[in-house]
């Protein structure tokens, strides 16, 4: 009985010795990959991206078939857009989505939760503020009008009760300077200025208005407007005879132009404008299929039809700031979906291959050649929005890692990020710890400079580092890897001062500890 007492004891020193002194590297390989699993939906975009063309994005809405009917894309990295039901449920909701990092990611939100509302445009000052105009499908009412956000989205601010008629779109130059557009109210657009970021509005007199004057049933479109340089706005009307109203100062006066852009059926009058400066241009109007296109080279006094060819898409148009005359058209009509582009002004379109037949919506795109295009998700994390790099940007080499491949766990280490852009552009980095733990794309960072991150490894284990690089323009390199081990240290040390104190408690157990262990 004493024997079988003793080797009991052993046993359950021995399993208590193996327990302490094995390392716990399949666990944290266990957990690693549940982490992995948890994060692998919201990299997807990115890891399944490439370097140039046309990107999938995913938008963010937890619903599905949400579209993107109006874009505004502030740089490289920021933009903001309004989202719709295109399930065919005709549900209207005030939804937005936003991002802040170049389209790694997209925050969809509300503004707010009741239906039977929706968003006419938003304009995004940056990554934090952004106005949006809104709108309800039956009576305008207290919940109609301006609202504004200083927090990413996070709340939003109901500022302007109003438009009366109906809010179709918002803009602002500035933080201060801004434009609220409505329809007709007393015989005449409500068009309504403010000089202090919102907080007032004043309308603008019946007598700023010149040109044309508007007849029974002319009102404006949601999403049909265009800011150019700095003072210039446009929008165009729903009237079959395709007017366009027109102002230099910022919204304070007006004067009403004839297109060209005759129509009727569900969409007459003038559908989308693009704006090279304030005196060239176009205007468009979506025939079922196509966009027929008129253009102006005197700031909409005058405009004459386009007979392109190709074909221009009539979704979404956007001219490419810092061109000489390139504009890109989007479409997501049956049998006429994909995406094109005019390299002289609209007279000639040639498609981008690559997205024919894909579903692109609106459309916005910034100086050097990056741009947006919504389409349709699946889910949270899949689809709903298109990125396009311009072929000629390099994307950084695939960034170095320097730093203490042997540690103690608990303790900080710095790791030396660095990466070289061909073109000179800043970088980010995308950094998997290894642990469950990313870095979503800190910086920027200078092309070519060391970027030193901080990390504590909480468990011991055996862990791979793993960062790519990207720069302005999105483009990414390749992913890197350093393996780092932290084993247990001043734990271990303290668990075997404890089992030694245990050992010399039960003297009798070291023949049969040697015995097992055949020593």
């Amino acid at each position: 009985m004493r024997k079988i007492k003793m080797l009991l004891e052993a046993v359950l020193v021995l399993g208590i010795t193996l327990a302490f002194v094995m390392p716990s590297t399949a666990m944290n390989t266990n957990e690693q990959a549940v982490a992995n699993e948890k994060t692998t939906a919201f990299i997807l975009p990115e890891i399944l991206g490439r370097n140039r063309g046309w990107i999938e994005q995913a938008s963010g809405f937890w619903d599905a078939s949400r579209g993107i009917n109006f874009l505004d894309a502030v740089d490289e990295n920021i933009a903001w857009a309004v989202g719709y039901d295109g399930s065919g449920g005709s549900v209207y909701e005030t939804l937005f989505t936003t991002t802040g990092d170049g389209g790694s990611s997209w925050y969809a939100s509300k503004i707010f939760i009741d239906e039977g509302y929706g968003l006419g445009n938003i304009c995004g000052l940056d990554e934090n503020t952004a106005w949006a105009a809104v709108f309800s499908t039956g009576v305008q009412d207290e919940n109609c009008g301006i609202y504004k956000t200083t927090d990413g989205g996070d709340s939003w601010t109901h500022q302007f009760e109003g438009p009366y008629s109906f809010a179709n779109n918002v803009w602002f130059f500035d933080e201060n300077d801004g434009v609220a557009l409505g329809d007709q109210a007393d015989d005449y657009f409500e068009i309504w200025t403010s000089d202090d970021g919102g907080d007032s509005w004043t309308r603008v007199p019946e007598e700023n208005f010149s040109g044309h004057e508007v007849v029974p049933g002319e009102y404006g479109w949601t999403g049909c407007m265009e800011a150019v340089g700095d003072n210039t706005i446009v929008f165009g009307t729903h009237a079959p005879e395709g007017y366009a109203f027109i102002s230099h100062d910022r919204g304070h006066t007006w004067f009403g132009s004839f297109t060209g852009c005759e129509g009727t059926g569900l969409n007459p009058g003038v559908n989308a404008l693009a704006f090279k400066d304030p005196n060239h241009g176009l205007a468009a109007h979506d025939n079922g299929a196509t966009y027929d296109l008129y253009t102006t080279s005197d700031g909409g006094v005058n405009w004459e039809e386009i007979t392109p060819t190709g074909t221009p898409y009539a979704s979404g148009l956007s001219y490419v700031p810092g061109t000489e005359n390139t504009y890109i058209s989007t479409g997501g009509a049956e049998g006429y979906s994909g995406a094109s582009y005019s390299l002289d002004g609209g007279q000639n379109w040639m498609e981008y291959t690559e997205v024919t037949g894909i579903q692109l919506l609106s459309c916005d795109f910034i100086e050097g050649g990056i741009g947006w295009a919504g389409s349709f998700n699946t889910d949270e994390f899949t689809g709903g929005m298109y990125k396009y790099i311009p072929d000629d940007n390099e994307p950084p080499e695939a960034p170095s890692i320097d730093g203490q491949t042997h540690g103690n766990a608990g303790t900080e280490y710095t790791y030396t990020f660095n990466s070289e852009d061909p073109d000179g552009d800043d970088v980010y980095y995308y950094i998997m710890w290894g642990d469950g733990y990313t870095e979503v794309w800190d910086g920027p960072h200078a092309s070519g400079a060391d970027a030193d991150i901080a990390h504590t490894y909480d468990k011991q284990g055996e862990f791979t580092i793993q960062a790519k690089a990207r720069d302005d323009m999105g483009a990414e390199s390749g992913w890197t890897e350093l393996v780092v081990t932290m084993p247990r240290s001043k734990s271990i040390n303290t668990q075997l001062y404890w089992l030694q104190n245990f050992l010399q408690s039960h003297p009798n157990l070291f023949p049969i500890i040697r015995y097992i262990l055949g020593l």
